[in-house]
């Protein structure tokens, strides 16, 4: 299982995502937003940027691993782990995602993140 390194998510994925979103993208992470900052849902450039500056201030990756991709027409679903660090509460927690992406010309639209957030609001709770 590879290990990437702590790289603070707003500076590698925010730019990476801002090249292949649409400005009319829109984005949710179903997690409750009072618990983490960074779930709800996302519009456009800016809110890309909202979700990766949210998602730094409060977790550290300690592993993203995309592990099986599927796709028909314009949508591609990745399955994968996740094991993240709370930065406030220093609990680690892990889970198995499901990201959903709908693209047009190449470019996302849409994207939506499935996980078991229950693990992840006891890390930020605990």
């Amino acid at each position: 299982m590879p290990h990437y390194p702590e790289v603070p998510v707003d500076r590698a994925m925010n730019q990476a995502s801002l090249r292949t979103c649409r400005r009319m993208w829109t984005g949710r992470s179903l997690a409750p937003p009072d618990v983490m900052p960074y779930a709800g849902r996302r519009l456009g450039h800016e809110g890309v940027g909202e979700y990766f500056a949210a998602f730094d201030k409060c977790e550290v990756v300690k592993l993203f691993e995309p592990k099986e991709f599927f796709g028909q027409d314009n949508t591609v679903v990745v399955l994968g782990d996740y094991r993240g660090m709370v930065k406030a509460t220093s609990n680690d927690f892990e889970f198995q995602f499901v990201h959903v992406f709908r693209l047009n010309q190449g470019l996302i639209i849409e994207f939506c993140e499935h996980a078991d957030t229950a693990a992840a609001v006891k890390a930020f709770q605990a």
